[in-house]
C-alpha cells in the first residue's frame, strides 16, 4: 500500500517545552504514494518537522502563508533526497494544521479535504488534475501535454494528477506547488474529513455525509474511532479498488455530534 497518513492531536506531544505555547495546535495529514512508497513514507514522517520548525522559528511570519512554507521547505528536502537516492515515485498531499478555531489547509495532487456540517458534506480542496482546463494550460506553458490513456487524462502520458511531491523526472509539468487555505471553523463544523482520492472518485459528498449520518445513528458515540473504517468499507462495497485512506478528525464534543442526529 504507498498511502499514509499521520495525526498529531497536539504539538506538545513531540515537543513537551512548547506545552503552553500549542497544546492546542493539531496536524493531521494523508499522502497517497505513487510509483512507490518512498515520498509518501517520508512525507508522513517529516513534514510535520517542517511545519513544526515555520510554527517555532518564523512567528514573524504571517500565520496564512504557513502551509505553504512548509510545503517550500519540504518540497526542496525531498527534491534533495529523490536527487541524490534517484528516488522515481511521488505523493500527493493534504494536510492541515489546527491552531485555535482556524484550519489552516494545504494540499498538492487530488487528495481532498471536505467538512461535514449539519446537513452536507461541503469540500473545502479544489483537486489537482489533468481534468482541470486550468492545469491543463499551466502543464502545455510548462512544456507538457495532456494525453488520453485508457479512458483517462494523463500529463504527458504517465501521470493521472497534474500535481505532487517527488515526481522530480516529471516537473515542472508536475507541479510541487500546493494549494492553501485558511479556513476559520464555524459552531457547525462537526468532522473534518481527509482522504485520499480512492476515497472521493467512489463515494460522492453526498454518499459520504449518509455514510457518517448512518454510522452516527447506529453506533454508541465510544465508537466514533471507527467512522473512517466504516466510511471506507462503503467505498470498498461501491467497487473501489484504488488505496483508501480517510482521516475524520472530529471538531465538537462526541456527545453533542451524536445528539445532533438522536
Amino acid at each position: 500500500m504507498e498511502d499514509k497518513h499521520f495525526a498529531l492531536p497536539s504539538f506538545a506531544v513531540i515537543e513537551p517545552q512548547l506545552k503552553h505555547n500549542c497544546n492546542e495546535n493539531g496536524y493531521f495529514a494523508v499522502f497517497d504514494g505513487h510509483h512507490g512508497s518512498e515520498c509518501a513514507l517520508y512525507a508522513s514522517s517529516q513534514f510535520h518537522l517542517c511545519l513544526l520548525d515555520e510554527v517555532i522559528n518564523n512567528k514573524e511570519e504571517k500565520d496564512d502563508t504557513l502551509m505553504e512554507r512548509a510545503f517550500k521547505t519540504f518540497d526542496q528536502r525531498l527534491t534533495t533526497r529523490c536527487e541524490h537516492e534517484k528516488i522515481r515515485s511521488g505523493t500527493t498531499a493534504v494536510c492541515v494544521y489546527f491552531k485555535k478555531n482556524v484550519a489552516y489547509l494545504g494540499w498538492c495532487g487530488d487528495s481532498s479535504i471536505g467538512i461535514f456540517k449539519p446537513t452536507e458534506v461541503v469540500t473545502l480542496s479544489k483537486r489537482h488534475t489533468p481534468n482541470d482546463e486550468e492545469e491543463v494550460k499551466r502543464i502545455e506553458e510548462a512544456g507538457g501535454m495532456v494525453v488520453w490513456i485508457q479512458g483517462e487524462r494523463r500529463v504527458n502520458g504517465v501521470l493521472n494528477v497534474s500535481r505532487s511531491l517527488g515526481d522530480i523526472q516529471g516537473k515542472p509539468m508536475i507541479s510541487s506547488e500546493p494549494d492553501t487555505r485558511v479556513y476559520k471553523l464555524e459552531e457547525n463544523d462537526y468532522i473534518l474529513f481527509l482522504a485520499s482520492d480512492g476515497v472521493w472518485d467512489t463515494l460522492p459528498e453526498e454518499v459520504i455525509y449518509e455514510a457518517a449520518q448512518k454510522f452516527i445513528t447506529n453506533n454508541n458515540s465510544e465508537d466514533y474511532h471507527k467512522m473512517a473504517q466504516f466510511i471506507v468499507d462503503e467505498a470498498k462495497e461501491e467497487g473501489a479498488t484504488d488505496n483508501l485512506t480517510l482521516i475524520c478528525v472530529f471538531l465538537v464534543p462526541l456527545d453533542r455530534l451524536w445528539n445532533a442526529f438522536s
